[in-house]
C-alpha cells in the first residue's frame, strides 16, 4: 500500500511540475512575442520617421532656396524668377506625390487591393541622377558619377539597400541646400562586386554612396535638429553598413555610406548574362568609359577610366549618368 502512494505520489509531482516548467515557458513565449511586437512597432515608426523626414524635408527646402532666389532677383531678371516659381511648382507636386505614395502604403490592407495611383515605387538608382539634378542652382554645381567593379554590377544591389542610397544622397543634399555655403556637391555611388564572402583570400561585395562638398556651415542660425543624420545612420545600421559623417580634412563636408552585399558576388553578373538579362548594356563592350550628360541639367559624371586599375565603369541610365574609376577623388 505504502508502495503504491509512493508512485503515485512520484507521478503527480512529475506531472505537477511539467506543468508548472510549461506554464513557465508560455509565459516567457508570451513576454518574448509582445518584446518582439514592441520592437517591430517601433522599428516601423522610426522608419516612417524618417521617410517622413526625408520627403518633406527635401522638398520643402528645395521651395525655400528656389522662393529666396526669386526674391532677389525678379525686380531685375523676370525669366530667372520664372524658372524659380517652376522649380518652386514642380517641387511641390513631386511633395504632393510622394506623400500620397508614402500615405498609400501606411493605409494598405492586404486583403483590399490597391487603388490605382495610391501606392508609388520607391525611389531607388534609377531616380537618382533626376535628384541630384534638382539640387543645382544659380550658385552651386552638382554632379553625379557611379563607379562598377564590374559591367552591370549596380543592377545586382538589392532593392532595400538601393532604397537607402537614394534617401541618404537625399538627406545630404539637403543639409548642403540649407546649411552650407558649397559652391560644388558630388554624389558618387560604388559598386564593387567580390568573389567570395571574404573570408580567407575571398573579397566581399558592397554600394558605397558618397556625398561631397567643398563650402562650409553657414552659422548657428541655419543649425537642424540633427534628426536627418541619425535618420541616415538608422538606415546604415539596419543594414550593418558603415557610416562616415562629417568635415573633411581638406576642407568641405563628406557623408559617405559603405552597405556589404554578402549575398551578392561577381559570379552573378556572368549568370545575368547568361540569362539574357540586360545586366551589360551593349555600348559599353566596346568601350572604356561612358560618359554623357543629363540633358538641360548639367549633371555630369567626373573622372576617367584608368586602365592600369583594370575597371570599366558602366551607366546605370544612359543619358543620364557617367562613370569614373573606383575610390573617386574628393572635390578640390
Amino acid at each position: 500500500f505504502f508502495g503504491g502512494a509512493f508512485w503515485g505520489g512520484q507521478v503527480l509531482w512529475r506531472d505537477a511540475r511539467a506543468k508548472a516548467m510549461l506554464e513557465k515557458q508560455a509565459a516567457t513565449i508570451a513576454a518574448q512575442s509582445e518584446e518582439l511586437r514592441d520592437q517591430a512597432i517601433t522599428e516601423e515608426r522610426l522608419r516612417i520617421a524618417r521617410e517622413l523626414h526625408d520627403v518633406v524635408a527635401h522638398h520643402v527646402s528645395v521651395i525655400g532656396v528656389q522662393a529666396a532666389a526669386a526674391r532677389r532677383v525678379i525686380a531685375r531678371d523676370a525669366d530667372a524668377a520664372t524658372t524659380a516659381l517652376a522649380n518652386i511648382e514642380s517641387s511641390s507636386r513631386e511633395a504632393v506625390t510622394s506623400m500620397r505614395g508614402l500615405l498609400g502604403t501606411l493605409r494598405q490592407i492586404h486583403a483590399v487591393p490597391d487603388r490605382d495611383g495610391d501606392r508609388q515605387p520607391e525611389p531607388s538608382l534609377e531616380q537618382l541622377p533626376d535628384l541630384v539634378a534638382s539640387a543645382q542652382s544659380t550658385t552651386r554645381s552638382a554632379t553625379y558619377a557611379l563607379v562598377e567593379s564590374d559591367p552591370g554590377a549596380a543592377a545586382l544591389i538589392p532593392s532595400p539597400i538601393a532604397h537607402s542610397i537614394y534617401r541618404t544622397a537625399q538627406e545630404a543634399l539637403t543639409n548642403t541646400a540649407k546649411h552650407s555655403t558649397a559652391t560644388e556637391v558630388r554624389v558618387t555611388v560604388r559598386v564593387e562586386l567580390g568573389n567570395g564572402s571574404g573570408a580567407g583570400n575571398g573579397t566581399s561585395s558592397y554600394a558605397e554612396v558618397e556625398i561631397i562638398d567643398n563650402g562650409r556651415p553657414r552659422g548657428e542660425a541655419t543649425l537642424g535638429t540633427g534628426l536627418g543624420q541619425l535618420g541616415i545612420r538608422e538606415r546604415a545600421a539596419s543594414h550593418r553598413a558603415q557610416a562616415e559623417i562629417g568635415p573633411r580634412p581638406t576642407g568641405g563636408y563628406r557623408v559617405r555610406v559603405r552597405y556589404p552585399m554578402p549575398d551578392v558576388s561577381r559570379s552573378d553578373v556572368s549568370r545575368s548574362d547568361v540569362a539574357g538579362s540586360d545586366v551589360a548594356g551593349s555600348d559599353v563592350a566596346g568601350s572604356d568609359v561612358a560618359r554623357s550628360e543629363v540633358a538641360g541639367s548639367g549633371v555630369v559624371g567626373s573622372g576617367a577610366s584608368r586602365q592600369d586599375a583594370g575597371k570599366r565603369g558602366t551607366p546605370s541610365a544612359p543619358g543620364r549618368t557617367a562613370t569614373s574609376p573606383a575610390g573617386g577623388e574628393d572635390v578640390a
